[in-house]
């Protein structure tokens, strides 16, 4: 199989460091991020740099999950570095 036809999520899982996958990223940063004032972006960041990993990798792990995409919209939002989202009121 050549490099062009593997998916993203193969890529991905090839590159990270042995024993560290997606779902356990998530749940990592998941953690960093509870309980502290630290965002959603730093977290990843921080995470990146300490594991070794390229932050592209990072990124693509974060555009597969849902809920890791709003999380990061939503501090980009209020850091005001993209517009707001205009939300019906619930």
């Amino acid at each position: 199989m050549s490099q062009k036809t593997k998916s993203t999520k193969v890529i991905v899982e090839e590159e990270l460091n042995p024993g560290i996958n997606a779902e356990k990223i998530i749940r990592e940063i998941s953690s960093i991020v509870s309980g502290t004032d630290v965002t959603y972006i730093d977290a990843l960041v921080h995470y990146a740099e300490i594991n070794d990993i390229e932050i592209q990798l990072v990124g693509e792990i974060v555009k597969r999950s849902q809920v890791l995409k709003a999380k990061v919209a939503e501090d980009a939002e209020r850091l005001r570095l993209i517009d707001k989202v205009i939300r019906l009121p619930l």
